[in-house]
């Protein structure tokens, strides 16, 4: 005796049929041609299909999918900037620099020698508290370093943290931003021999000495260096940086 194989009734081909197999593998019914052998289709009732399992998707699933893919390509075209500051900054110098680049999508944070202290620029316009002490970070952690100018520069090159975290981002060949009397800090990396760079005019000579060639221009670029003159360059200055990020 044989045995019935039932075909789902979902194929189209073969709806209502049953394959009949022989014991000894030769065909059971009439009219065995040669195309099959040990098998014959005999009519017969189809068995069911069963039935389909469907996994319904979470409301709003799709559009939090979205979201998240959305993310994550803002957050990989979003660079991390740093800037180091303490009291009597050039207030301009910090405030329009931190906004343009926030407001271009980018993520700043703001490092000086004491975290969690509220520093003041110099004309007590603009105040902030800084998020991180320089020896709490790495130069590794950003892709780019902004230094804005006024006296707060020349204290910063008293802080040997301060210091090493500057040196960091040129040894690692990242975007450097100096506007103004930033230029005592980048002497103070010793970052500055043999580049061209612009500054306050006031310290030109320190950076001359320095080994830097300076000149009297709005922005000055050499590789991964960015250097101004005053907040009168700061639209030009600002520029430049966005560009490198």
């Amino acid at each position: 005796m044989g045995r019935s194989l039932p075909i789902c009734a979902a194929a189209p081909s073969l709806a209502a049929a049953t394959i009949t197999v022989g014991a000894a593998g030769l065909a059971t019914g009439s009219g065995g041609g040669g195309g099959v052998a040990g098998a014959v289709l005999a009519v017969g009732t189809a068995a069911p299909c069963p039935p389909a399992v469907w996994r319904a998707e979470p409301r709003g699933y799709k559009q939090r999918r979205i979201e998240t893919r959305t993310q994550r390509y803002e957050e990989a075209l979003m660079a991390k900037v740093a800037f180091v500051l303490t009291d009597d900054f050039e207030d301009s110098e910090f405030q329009v620099p931190y906004d343009r680049i926030r407001e271009a999508g980018h993520q700043v944070t703001v490092i000086g020698p004491e975290s969690g202290k509220e520093v003041r620029g110099k004309k007590g316009k603009a105040s902030f508290t800084l998020e991180a002490s320089s020896d709490e970070v790495n130069a590794a952690d950003f892709d780019a370093l902004v230094i804005p100018g006024g006296y707060a520069p020349d204290k910063l090159r008293m802080s040997a943290g301060v210091v090493k975290f500057v040196k960091g981002f040129f040894d690692g060949d990242k975007p450097v931003a100096a506007i103004c009397h930033a230029g005592s800090l980048l002497i103070e990396a010793d970052a500055v021999r043999g580049r061209t760079v612009t500054s306050w005019p006031s310290i030109r000579t320190d950076l001359t000495n320095a080994g830097a060639e300076w000149v009297d221009r709005e922005v000055a670029e050499d590789r991964n260096l960015i250097t101004s003159r005053k907040p009168d360059d700061l639209d030009a200055f600002v520029a430049a940086v966005l560009r490198r990020l």
